[in-house]
């Protein structure tokens, strides 16, 4: 399965569990393969966004959007429509995925698209 299969859009307020997040799907069997899109949807933002920086096994595929504060759906939607992939995963920024989680994923797009 190609590593552009599936971008993940995560909208986020910059909370601590932001870079709980990063670095679970940054370790595990193996990192988020795909884009993944930080729309950060604070109003005025005063501070970078991920202050520690980006986990260096996603580092080359964070990509961080401005969502201007209006709200999680339109985040979401920025957010997917900066992607290329085929496929398009969200989580917010408050979850913290299984260190399966990616490759589950990938299977499941997988059997979804068999045969298509």
């Amino acid at each position: 399965m190609s590593a552009a299969v599936a971008d993940l859009v995560v909208p986020t307020l910059g909370r601590p569990s932001l870079a709980r997040l990063l670095e679970a799907l940054a370790d595990g069997p193996a990192a988020f393969p795909g884009r993944i899109h930080l729309v950060d949807d604070r109003r005025n933002p005063s501070s970078p966004l991920l202050e520690g920086g980006r986990p260096a096994p996603l580092a080359g595929r964070i990509e961080v959007l401005r969502g201007g504060g209006r709200g999680p759906a339109a985040a979401r939607n920025r957010g997917w429509r900066a992607g290329a992939a085929a496929w398009t995963a969200f989580l917010d920024d408050d979850v913290l995925p299984h260190p399966g989680w990616s490759a589950a994923l990938l299977e499941d797009l997988a059997a979804a698209t068999e045969g298509v």
